[in-house]
């Protein structure tokens, strides 16, 4: 990824405020919780406060693997065109 990409984004996941946290839940399972954002570093690194003696710091103990999934509107980060007002669903339409 180069900087330009990297910087966009970061740009982009500034945006967002909870984020979907998975860990791996035990053998062929997942485990997946929406988390509150704490901190979005410069190499786009999520952060999340939880405490130490949670489930998921548990499971993440036993199965460092894990993922984060992020959702919303685009038009949050895009502007305010809906397409049930007309407009595209793609950023940068016009």
């Amino acid at each position: 990824m180069n900087d330009n990409q990297l910087e966009k984004l970061y740009g982009l996941l500034k945006e967002f405020s909870t984020a979907m946290l998975i860990t791996m839940g035990g053998p062929g399972s997942c485990h997946a919780r929406p988390m509150a954002i704490a901190k979005v570093d410069e190499n786009t690194g999520l952060w999340f406060f939880t405490a130490r003696d949670s489930e998921k710091v548990s499971e993440i103990e036993a199965d460092s693997r894990s993922a984060s999934s992020l959702s919303g509107w685009m038009g949050e980060l895009c502007g305010p065109r809906r397409p049930s007002e007309g407009g595209g669903g793609t950023c940068g339409d016009s």
